[in-house]
């Protein structure tokens, strides 16, 4: 392409005669070539400019072929330098685009880190408590429920002391899967520190928590036969909101009063705040 309207350029240069000068015109093709296809593609249409330009000089000056030889030389100096310029700005700029965009992922991925419990792979407090104020505000608006279970693991201390930190680390990641093949697709779940745990429910009916405190309770006695003579169990708060405030620490720390309130009454209790009655 380049090369055919470098022909039909040389055909007006001779065509308008010593007159009118094209010289500038050949630039073009080079520029355009260099830009869209590279170097090596730009330096083969700027030595056909050159030649073209040589060749519709001779015919229109009468120039000998030394004149003609030395003028096109300075011309395709000139010509292949703009092929090369153009060439290496199109690579620069298509490397500095590569390079944006990995920086973009490279910080997209450092804020899912940031996001991420590294142990378990959950998302972690900070990014629970985000989603909890955003299922809070949805709630409020659409009048719905909310029901926040807190997870504690009972007696984690004793594995780590009898099994090691290997296995305790172990444990926490099997509560975490426990918990997330437990819940529905669109419920959340955090690790909230050390051995603590949070499961996030909206719009579920009054008798729902219940039956998804106990499942995990199955789930995490499952879970505790691998740790034989540690005692390993869950103690689980259960926070039923008909009405949700708008504070999402105050939702957390609802789960959590009713969390110790499972743990006083003897570990691997499921505990109860609901405020079904003041609602209605």
């Amino acid at each position: 392409m380049g090369l055919a309207v470098v022909a039909i350029i040389c055909w007006f240069d001779y065509a308008t005669g010593p007159d009118i000068s094209f010289s500038i015109f050949y630039l073009m093709p080079i520029v355009a070539t260099g830009w869209w296809f590279g170097s090596r593609i730009a330096v083969l249409t700027a030595a056909a400019a050159t030649v073209a330009w040589i060749t519709a000089d001779i015919a229109a000056y009468d120039h000998s072929i030394s004149i003609s030889g030395w003028n096109g030389f300075t011309r395709a100096v000139i010509f292949i330098s703009m092929g090369f310029l153009t060439a290496r700005i199109r690579l620069d700029q298509q490397r500095l685009s590569a390079l944006a965009a990995r920086l973009e992922e490279e910080r997209a991925r450092e804020a899912e880190l940031a996001r991420r419990d590294s142990l378990t792979g959950l998302p972690n407090s900070r990014a629970f408590m985000e989603v909890l104020a955003d299922r809070i505000r949805a709630c409020r608006s659409s009048g719905r429920s909310i029901c926040v279970l807190y997870v504690d693991v009972d007696n984690f201390k004793r594995v780590n002391d009898s099994l090691g930190h290997a296995a305790g680390d172990e444990a926490l990641r099997r509560v975490a899967a426990a918990l997330r093949d437990t819940v529905r697709a669109d419920d959340a779940v955090g690790r909230l520190g050390g051995d603590e745990f949070a499961v996030l429910a909206a719009d579920v009916p009054a008798e729902l928590p219940e039956r998804i405190a106990r499942r995990l309770l199955e789930r995490i006695e499952l879970v505790a036969r691998d740790f034989p003579d540690t005692g390993l169990g869950a103690s689980v708060g259960v926070a039923f909101l008909a009405a949700p405030p708008e504070d999402p620490e105050e939702v957390l720390r609802r789960a959590d009063s009713a969390m110790y309130e499972a743990k006083a009454s003897g570990k691997n209790r499921i505990a109860f705040w609901t405020d079904r009655a003041a609602h209605g």
